[in-house]
């Protein structure tokens, strides 16, 4: 039993360090990869602002912008404004005619799709880059170049459904990654605070290594 404990600490250590070495020597294209995969993810989030600018549907984004243009033209700080006001999405659309309105929702509807879409091809290609280079941590990682090539990835983990069998195997990756020392704490806590279920706030997270060690194993 000894033996075979030895040899499973032999294969992960090699392992570890040839993951190193990998990142060490491609970051440049690792880099690249996480930036594709990145904006990608952005993109596809923005898209329903995209939709409702189009429409002048008034949103958080539109109304905060317009008054922060506002201001700076006006050379004035902006006042307080109570976005509650705002009616809903849907109050504004119902007030289109039938043909904006189905119009309206086939383009948002696209964009869900495309988002489904995009996140499912991120997540393939995150775990691939974190299974053969290690997880890329903005701080646990040694850059050598901390302004072109470092980049945080922490927010695309949390575009994904932790209780899917692609999700639970991710999860598991993460977590080896995470007790290697490749992932730094505040970056754990996003990440768990996300598959835990977003209660509270990211940083207030207190990770359980004793929980998540089990789940490992299990």
């Amino acid at each position: 039993m000894k033996k075979i404990s030895f040899i499973i600490f032999l294969l992960t250590l090699t392992t570890s360090c040839s993951k190193d070495y990998l990142f060490n020597n491609h970051q440049t294209k690792v880099s690249q990869e996480l930036k594709k995969i990145k904006n990608s993810d952005q993109a596809v989030r923005f898209y329903p602002q995209m939709v409702n600018l189009k429409y002048n549907i008034r949103d958080f984004y539109s109304v905060s912008d317009s008054i922060y243009n506002a201001d700076v033209k006006l050379g004035k700080k902006s006042k307080p404004f109570d976005f509650s006001k705002i009616p809903s999405e849907k109050i504004q659309v119902s007030k289109f005619p039938k043909q904006i309105q189905d119009d309206y929702y086939d383009e948002y509807e696209s964009g869900q799709k495309l988002m489904v879409y995009v996140d499912s091809i991120n997540r393939k290609g995150m775990y691939d880059i974190i299974k053969k280079y290690g997880y890329p941590s903005f701080y646990n990682r040694k850059w050598k170049d901390t302004i072109n090539v470092r980049i945080g990835v922490t927010a695309i983990l949390t575009h994904t459904d932790y209780n899917t069998a692609f999700g639970k195997k991710l999860l598991k990756l993460m977590l080896r990654e995470y007790f290697v020392g490749r992932i730094e704490e505040g970056e754990m806590k996003q990440f768990l605070w996300h598959v835990d279920g977003r209660k509270g706030y990211p940083y207030d997270y207190v990770i359980d290594k004793e929980r998540w060690s089990k789940r490992l194993r299990e």
